[in-house]
């Protein structure tokens, strides 16, 4: 098909996905003008200055995480944009730089001689942008266009992204090319380009250093704005900073995300200087704000009532009982009231309730963990209350979290009670007395009559 260059350009990028160019109209970047001022998908915003603009698609893509695109007119109209691109280097900041140029064969490229100027307004710009952009190139010949441009697009959002400029001289623009002949660009010419895989060494070494920490601060990149993750990020930042003044506590938990579907929690640490909280994938995706926030206070409660030191006690206090009632079952076969009659080795009676102490003890003992794990979830569910004011949006997350299919995969019995709702979704939730949790109806319930 037959195409002036300038609607084949503004047709590429509207198809790749821009839908912003903001522009200085100019002489020297006329066709380009024109492509992108009628394209039906792409919307200009016309600026005042060429500085404006360079930071305006800056702007843009950091709020927005997408690339917008930038046309400029030749000389003095190209320099101005440098600050704007500039700071998107400096910030990996991918753009889009069309600048116009006069034609090439008035440019001191095609002149071939010393000199610093030729055409009208000229300005080589691309020796002066080179080490500001990822890529830079004026476009010689019209059927390299293609090229040119798949290159810059790829170049400017693959590794570390930042901006690109293509110099595009005014004989080019409105050159007519035909496109079924244009040559495209393969990505395996800059391997480099392509994102490095992060080991699990150095993953670890990030963990560890967090692990040793005492007092962590947050300084995030905008490589979080980057990779998309800037409303889970700010979600959790804000609501772990909001409860920790709100509950009183003088140490922020640290904070692990677990990759999995299911949305759960659960908190853990001997003290609230140890405190971690985890939460699944699933809890991020799947909760609103209000209903992740009832969710890290509910597990902030834990560590504020010492839940997790309270259980360690149980769980000691349990096997101490087992101990004793295999302490007493053996007196009761081979001490106490022993005959010299070799033939009688103890009293039947004593022997009998040491059996049934033996078998019950344990069963008593796990009982009472079991009642306690429920107590304190009613409790910790009426702290979290306290620190956020909102039952609504507690009632809602356990509502939202027992009602999902999915099975939490790094859940098993001996972590169950950890839970905010029990992981395994065959397990219907009573509070029976083998239950690690209330029923969710009668949670419910409860954190309805404290409104």
């Amino acid at each position: 098909m037959k195409q002036k260059v300038s609607d084949y350009i503004a047709d590429y990028i509207a198809e790749w996905g821009i839908r912003d160019v903001f522009t200085v109209t100019g002489g020297g970047a006329m066709h380009m003008n024109d492509a992108f001022g009628h394209h039906p998908k792409l919307h200009c915003t016309y600026q005042h200055h060429e500085q404006a603009c360079a930071m305006a698609a800056e702007a843009y893509a950091r709020m927005d995480n997408r690339m917008a695109a930038v046309c400029v007119t030749t000389g003095p109209g190209a320099t101005n944009a440098i600050t704007g691109v500039l700071g998107g280097w400096m910030d990996s900041i991918p753009m889009l730089v069309f600048s116009g140029q006069a034609r090439y064969a008035t440019t001191v490229a095609a002149s071939g001689l010393k000199l610093r100027s030729m055409g009208v307004q000229e300005c080589n710009i691309v020796p002066v942008v080179t080490s500001i952009t990822k890529y830079a190139q004026m476009i010689i010949h019209p059927e390299d266009i293609r090229y040119h441009l798949e290159k810059a697009l790829y170049m400017a959002v693959n590794g570390r992204p930042g901006p690109v400029w293509l110099d595009i001289p005014l004989d080019v623009q409105g050159a007519v090319i035909d496109t079924e002949k244009l040559r495209g660009y393969d990505p395996q010419e800059n391997p480099k380009e392509k994102p490095a895989e992060i080991s699990q060494d150095i993953i670890q070494q990030i963990l560890d250093k967090i692990e040793k920490s005492r007092r962590p601060v947050l300084f995030p990149g905008n490589g979080v704005r980057l990779a998309g993750a800037m409303d889970d990020f700010q979600k959790l930042v804000n609501i772990l900073d909001a409860l920790v003044v709100s509950s009183g506590l003088q140490y922020t938990p640290k904070l692990y995300i677990v990759e999995d579907s299911q949305p759960n929690a659960f908190a853990t640490g001997r003290n609230p200087e140890n405190a971690v909280i985890c939460v699944t994938t699933g809890l991020l995706d799947k909760l609103s704000y209000y209903e992740l926030e009832g969710v890290i206070a509910h597990e902030m409660a834990h560590i504020k009532n010492y839940d997790i030191r309270l259980s360690a006690v149980v769980s000691v206090m349990v096997g101490f009982v087992v101990i004793l009632s295999d302490w007493f079952t053996r007196i009761s076969f081979y001490g106490g009231s022993r005959r010299r009659d070799d033939d009688d080795n103890g009293n039947p009676i004593l022997m009998f309730i040491g059996l049934i102490f033996l078998i019950l003890a344990p069963i008593f003992g796990q009982l009472m963990q079991l009642a306690l794990s429920r107590k304190r979830e009613f409790l910790a569910d009426a702290t979290a209350i306290e620190f956020t004011r909102n039952p609504d949006g507690l009632i809602s997350a356990l509502l939202k979290i027992s009602g999902d299919p999915n099975e939490l995969k790094v859940a098993n019995n001996a972590t169950e009670n950890m839970y905010i709702v029990n992981p395994f979704r065959g397990k219907k939730s009573s509070s029976s007395l083998w239950s690690t949790h209330p029923s969710i109806e009668d949670r419910v319930e409860a954190l309805r009559n404290i409104k």
